[in-house]
């Protein structure tokens, strides 16, 4: 089971201070991401993120790395656990409701007693305490999002005029990385951006790592076409991108 879920439905069996249950459940959501791919969402994007490098993780090899490293430090955590005073780990109350909407579990019966519902998560900076809430008003938009994309889709393309394979790769995966992020503050954007990256960004990202250069204009420019195709679907075809004509001067172009 993945992570999240698993702490979800932990949550009110450990909801009160000093339930004996609290160090099982500590161990079991990190066992899993420790052992298996699909034991959080972190080790997903990992494995996807370096195969977009070129360097694939098959399922065996990050469980056989787990048993070597995750397994020894988790059994050594659960032994010093064992010797440490209650005190030194107060168990905050969570509430377990805004949990399961933010990971999606909304629809499923859980269980919420009022010792769990009464607490309200504070974060500082040293300047000032905010909210959760205030916390998720300051997260990037689209809007502010889509600017850093454009930034890296100009390098990619003036990267790959230069015919330099390793920059204009780096540029596209980190483009890809920031639109994977924009979906989480606006999940209406999901489905279109999947199709998107699945399709015209994966045409470019072949032909970048064939370095079949002679066809890398027409696969950007199918690229760019599909984008400002996005933008009228989403009534902002006023926004009409293209690539600018002067190359960025803070990079070397040239292939190493």
């Amino acid at each position: 089971m993945n992570n999240l879920p698993a702490l979800v439905v932990a949550l009110p069996f450990v909801s009160k201070p000093g339930n004996c249950s609290l160090w099982p459940v500590l161990l079991g959501v990190n066992a899993g991401p420790s052992l298996l791919v699909t034991g959080s969402l972190a080790s997903l994007l990992w494995v996807e993120s370096m195969a977009q490098l070129g360097v694939p993780v098959r399922a065996r090899q990050y469980l056989g790395m787990g048993l070597r490293v995750s397994l020894p430090a988790a059994a050594a955590l659960a032994t010093l656990g064992r010797h440490l005073p209650r005190r030194v780990l107060p168990l905050t109350r969570v509430p377990v409701a805004s949990v399961a909407v933010e990971i999606g579990l909304e629809d499923q019966e859980t269980q919420v007693s009022d010792a769990t519902t009464d607490h309200t998560h504070v974060a500082s900076n040293g300047k000032a305490e905010l909210s959760l809430d205030e916390l998720a008003a300051i997260q990037p938009g689209m809007a502010r999002l889509m600017v850093e994309v454009s930034d890296r889709m100009w390098k990619c393309y003036h990267a790959g005029a230069a015919r330099n394979r390793p920059l204009a790769r780096y540029q596209l995966s980190e483009a890809t990385k920031i639109m994977k992020t924009s979906v989480v503050v606006r999940p209406k954007y999901d489905e279109a951006m999947r199709d998107f990256i699945g399709g015209e960004l994966a045409a470019l990202r072949a032909v970048i790592e064939a370095e079949e250069w002679d066809r890398f204009e027409d696969s950007f420019a199918d690229v760019v076409a599909a984008s400002n195709r996005y933008h009228e679907e989403f009534d902002k075809g006023f926004l009409v991108w293209k690539v600018p004509e002067a190359p960025p001067a803070d990079l070397d172009l040239r292939p190493r």
